[in-house]
């Protein structure tokens, strides 16, 4: 338990649960690894009783590996004899531990009660591969059946001619059954009214999303664009626009409709604004009105800046039943395909990773189940809780009796969050948080701010950036605020951040990058002695042929990590595609 920060001591408490917000090289897994060894040693708590989650198979074994290893180093050092039996003995029984991920411990649940959970004993967990090969086969069988069907306005014909073609309904179909909780959540909240109700639905859901995203900020950029006003006319009473502005001023309303607010916000902005997005000064503003208010005028040309992605027609509720009339559509071609589909894995036996999830925590209703789970386990363990979703947390606050007995310990970092992969839910980790909180208090919220990935210059530098990024973050969005990053590392470091801007016109930005490493090398011969000590770090791997050709250019050895295959390498492609013409001919 050596060479600990006093933040990633604080996580070591095993007396209550804890959330840890953890930054990047912040060593959240050695913590979790240190907290489940903590556990082990400080307390008569079996190996069985525990249960870490992480988010792949590989940070799994990653994790495993890392507890035998801390086990093994204890064993080295431990003078009392009744401990060393404990970790002699732990050791041996380390394989057993349940250190998986989230779809390996559902399964695992399911194969031990599946009859509360009416599943085949013997059902076949299938990989993503194998789900969507089905899901194809499903959405063809479904299709063909559908466009038999002599009626020319039938769903699916017009799902296809509103999307151009059969392939984009189809790719459309497949996106949508797996994500089926999601619309099948839809399906019975949103569309199980008729047609016309939804419509309205779908205007007050507007009208209440704008008020969340602009109510607030309505009323101080009106303060602000009629304290302007008032300038103008002060300097030019019978200036027109400030003249127009000032009546539109005076007849609105906030408590109007949506609708007709945007429509008066959007008369003030075409006066008040020039077409490129900033406060007119020609026939309108002052150079001195400008030079004192220009904090003002960024924030009036910020908001119209946020209100223009809102297009709202003037026919928008025409549109809203031509998109209730097609959804509605989509919806009932979803549930043909959806019922082939739950059809198919009957027949096999088979249960998808969407499936696993759903009848885990359906198995949760089950009253003795729910009680029979919270007393195996005394501890739960997940790393990655920013990639967490809705009925994910519905499966991991069961197991510890929703924190009444069981001890949680969450770590995770919102930044890192890629909640677009796997239906990842960001605002879970905050309610998660919010939850622990209630129960342990506000100490059991920590923090790991330490980096030991980056020197002192490099932290102040992404520190600065980021905290004008993140500045003022939209909740609405799952936008997160910057937490600093602190510098571990002890040792100085002469690097700067750079930025490179070229001179001339015809120089490529991957020779500028050639350039300045040689540069680099010149200059640094003794602390940069070889070329591995070099990474050029890119956004698209597109951009990796112009710089393998700007390497090869300044003989610059290089090494590709992560680019193109072997395969679709143009070389490669063209003997294959010759010897495929071979023996085609």
């Amino acid at each position: 338990m050596n060479n600990l920060t006093p933040h990633q001591s604080k996580a070591l408490n095993i007396d209550r649960s804890v959330s840890l917000t953890a930054n990047a090289g912040s060593g959240k897994t050695f913590v979790l690894s240190q907290r489940f060894i903590e556990i082990l040693l400080a307390t008569d708590t079996q190996l069985n009783q525990i249960a870490a989650i992480t988010f792949t198979e590989k940070a799994a074994g990653e994790l495993f590996k890392r507890i035998s290893d801390e086990l093994y180093k204890a064993s080295l050092v431990i003078s009392d004899k009744s401990q060393a039996e404990k970790i002699d003995r732990l050791r041996k029984q380390i394989v057993s531990a349940k250190i998986s991920t989230i779809h390996s411990f559902c399964t695992d649940l399911l194969r031990e009660y599946p009859v509360e959970a009416s599943i085949d004993a013997n059902f076949i967990p299938i990989n993503e591969q194998k789900a969507s090969e089905l899901i194809d086969l499903s959405i063809e069988h479904t299709l063909n059946d559908l466009l038999r069907d002599d009626n020319p306005i039938s769903d699916a014909k017009e799902l296809i001619r509103l999307l151009g073609s059969r392939s984009k309904l189809v790719a459309e179909l497949a996106e949508l059954i797996k994500k089926r909780k999601k619309i099948l959540f839809l399906t019975e909240s949103f569309y199980s009214v008729s047609e016309v109700e939804t419509v309205n639905r779908l205007s007050e859901l507007f009208g209440s999303n704008f008020k969340i995203l602009f109510n607030d900020k309505i009323p101080v950029i009106l303060n602000q664009i009629a304290h302007i006003n008032s300038l103008v006319l002060e300097n030019k009473k019978n200036n027109e626009r400030a003249s127009d502005v000032s009546n539109i001023l005076r007849e609105y309303k906030l408590n109007d409709s949506t609708a007709e607010n945007i429509k008066t916000l959007k008369r003030i902005q075409d006066i008040v604004l020039t077409s490129g997005g900033t406060v007119r000064v020609q026939g309108y503003l002052s150079a001195k009105i400008k030079d004192e208010l220009t904090e003002d005028l960024n924030d009036i040309e910020n908001f119209f800046n946020d209100l223009d992605e809102i297009a709202l027609s003037d026919n928008y509720q025409e549109i809203n039943k031509v998109l209730a009339r097609y959804s509605y559509a989509l919806v009932r071609t979803f549930q043909n395909v959806n019922t082939e589909y739950e059809r198919k894995k009957n027949e096999s036996g088979y249960l998808d990773f969407e499936d696993i999830l759903l009848k885990t925590k359906k198995l949760f209703d089950d009253v003795s189940v729910r009680q029979s789970i919270s007393k195996k386990y005394k501890y739960l363990l997940v790393d990655e809780y920013q990639d967490t979703n809705e009925i994910q947390y519905e499966i991991f606050l069961p197991v510890v009796d929703d924190l009444k007995s069981g001890n949680l310990f969450i770590v995770g970092d919102e930044k890192q969050s890629i909640y677009r992969f796997r239906d990842a839910e960001l605002q879970v980790f905050s309610r998660t948080k919010a939850d622990i909180q209630k129960v342990d208090g506000d100490e059991s919220a920590l923090t790991l701010p330490d980096s030991f990935r980056m020197a002192p210059n490099l932290c102040f530098f992404i520190n600065y950036l980021f905290s004008e990024l993140f500045k003022n973050p939209n909740l609405f969005f799952n936008e997160v605020s910057a937490s600093a990053l602190v510098s571990a590392r002890n040792e100085k470091y002469p690097g700067t951040v750079e930025f490179i801007i070229s001179d001339e016109e015809n120089e490529s930005e991957a020779e500028l990058v050639a350039k300045r490493i040689l540069k680099l090398r010149r200059e640094n011969s003794e602390r940069l002695n070889s070329w591995n000590e070099i990474a050029v770090l890119v956004r698209k791997r597109s951009s990796f042929v112009e710089l393998q050709k700007s390497f090869i250019k300044f003989q610059i050895p290089f090494n590709v990590i992560g680019g193109t295959g072997f395969y679709q390498k143009q070389s490669i492609s063209d003997i294959y595609n010759y010897f495929s013409f071979l023996m085609n001919d």
